[in-house]
């Protein structure tokens, strides 16, 4: 078959030897429509990809439509698809299998029949010898094969960054054919600290394009908007009411999905899931630990600790996973972290000239340590530093302490911007997600939790380290409430800058984009001041 040419072209042949009608129309500012998205891709007009999509936005649909047409009219073609989860990468190659080639076999009957396409269960090679094949997200899995396409569809299904990484390797363009290498990722927005949102939090360093759709592309057009009574009545659990939100965008809506679906799905979940799964807002806080941790209140710049307020170390010992040390201040009822020091791969003899420094530099009371370590502990104390074992604590308290000190109203935990490690793992802590239900569980996720340990140490070492801390000058008393300034010049500080945080006016504008008269109090961002996708 002969390449197509024109996204005009494109959807013709779509709708005629498929069957698929991609939505064609991008309702929301700064999105593409389906249609657009599939002739981006199969024109090569961007390399790696991401396609952020709403749920039921036809994700799987589209890339198999992708890397059909693109098999049949690119000789020799090889596209892989990532199974994350089997069942997921078996759908794409079943819709191709069981919509499309029995369609495809009736309009080319001399061309594709039984004879000449290779059927399996995990591969389908074309007559001009395309193949499209499933890999297993394994390194053995993503490890050997080269082909032109890469496709990763629900990508928020696997679990190992290391096998994005491993398989961002496979992909290989083809001069002689003219074929350009390109990464494919698919998903709709779900969790805080999943691969979805870390592909975009790094897309610009990975060169990753967003493509992003949601539910107004995808729904089916209401003629009576923006006065529809059902929509005025819909109201979720904030008490906002559809019709706030749609502001009138489902009149240009040129999808497929029924507008009571939407309605149900828009009353039924909650808030935060809506606007990450539909809307492609932000990512939803459940399943976070600290799911109120908020850099807008809780980490400040340029913190210099004061000589008046008592200062310790809490740390996690590493080798693989990072050997993490955090400085504390308590100041009044505040701690703050103030600097930290993450060490990869180093012996702690490596380490303990850096801990001297600090220690003569800052006059650091304690050093709260991992107790399960009590040899690295000796070797501190060896070492003239003020090193015990942090009270054997269950990891949930630990973890309760730090949480009940993020009130955004009083916080009680601040936390220098220096201290980078910490400040990702605190947005990204999270628990476990049973994989059969795709919902998180009451168990602590397991890594990514060095800098918490170290904080979680230094805090249970400060409140309950009264037994080992007789041969430090002052009483535990006194330093569990260590004397305040009167006036305490950091309080006044971080009131201030508190003040200034809190009451900042908004960052991005409304959406206004539309020929419609749209509230001023409409909740849906999503572009920048500069006009980019806001990721």
């Amino acid at each position: 078959m002969k390449r197509l040419t024109r996204v005009e072209d494109a959807d013709v042949w779509l709708q005629a030897y498929l069957g698929v009608k991609l939505p064609h129309v991008a309702v929301c500012p700064d999105h593409v429509s389906p249609l657009e998205v599939f002739w981006l891709l199969y024109s090569e007009a961007v390399e790696d990809a991401f396609l952020l999509a709403n749920r039921g936005g036809g994700k799987t649909t589209l890339l198999a439509a992708y890397t059909t047409c693109y098999a049949l009219t690119h000789p020799e073609a090889e596209i892989c698809i990532i199974a994350g989860e089997t069942g997921q990468a078996r759908m794409l190659i079943n819709i191709i299998r069981s919509q499309f080639l029995p369609r495809l076999a009736n309009l080319f009957p001399q061309i594709i029949n039984s004879h000449t396409i290779i059927d399996t269960a995990e591969r389908i090679v074309f007559p001009n010898k395309s193949v499209v094949f499933m890999r297993a997200a394994t390194l053995k899995g993503t490890n050997a094969p080269h082909p032109h396409k890469v496709i990763f569809d629900e990508v928020e299904t696997f679990d190992d960054w290391t096998i994005i990484q491993e398989a961002l390797n496979m992909a290989m363009m083809d001069a002689k054919r003219g074929y350009k290498a390109q990464n494919i990722f698919a998903s709709s927005r779900k969790f805080r600290f999943g691969i979805a949102q870390k592909l975009l939090d790094t897309k610009d360093a990975m060169g990753l394009v967003v493509l992003p759709w949601c539910v107004f592309e995808t729904m089916q057009p209401c003629e009576s908007c923006p006065h529809n009574p059902k929509c005025a009545e819909t109201k979720r659990a904030d008490g906002l009411a559809f019709s706030e939100l749609c502001a009138g965008r489902g009149r240009w809506s040129a999808g497929y999905i029924p507008l009571d679906h939407v309605l149900g799905e828009y009353r039924r979940l909650d808030p935060q899931v809506f606007d990450a799964q539909w809307l492609g807002m932000r990512p939803s806080p459940i399943g976070l630990v600290f799911p109120l941790f908020n850099p807008r209140a809780h980490v400040i710049d340029g913190f210099e600790p004061m000589l008046a307020h008592p200062i310790y170390a809490g740390v996690d010992f590493g080798f693989h996973d990072p050997t993490v040390a955090l400085l504390i201040q308590i100041v009044g009822d505040r701690i703050i972290v103030f600097k930290e020091f993450v060490a990869r791969q180093q012996p702690l003899t490596d380490i303990i000239p850096t801990w001297k420094m600090w220690q003569e530099y800052y006059n650091i009371k304690a050093w709260w340590c991992d107790p399960s370590r009590p040899d690295l502990i000796a070797a501190m104390q060896q070492a003239g530093l003020p090193a015990y074992a942090a009270p054997k604590i269950p990891k949930a308290e630990r973890v309760d302490a730090i949480r009940s000190r993020l009130r955004l109203d009083n916080p009680q935990l601040l936390i220098n911007r220096s201290c980078q490690l910490l400040i990702s793992q605190m947005q990204d802590y999270h628990y476990e997600i049973d994989k059969r239900r795709g919902e998180p569980t009451d168990k602590l996720a397991d890594g990514n939790d060095d800098a918490i340990d170290a904080l979680g140490y230094a805090l249970s070492g400060i409140s309950q380290g009264e037994v080992v801390m007789v041969k430090l000058e002052r009483s535990p008393a006194t330093l569990a409430q260590p004397p305040t300034q009167t006036p305490d010049p950091v309080t006044q500080f971080l009131t201030n800058r508190f003040n200034n945080l809190l009451n900042a006016p908004p960052t991005l504008p409304s959406v206004t984009a539309l020929p419609l008269n749209m509230p001023v109090n409409l909740p849906l961002i999503l572009v920048s001041p500069k006009g980019e996708n806001n990721f």
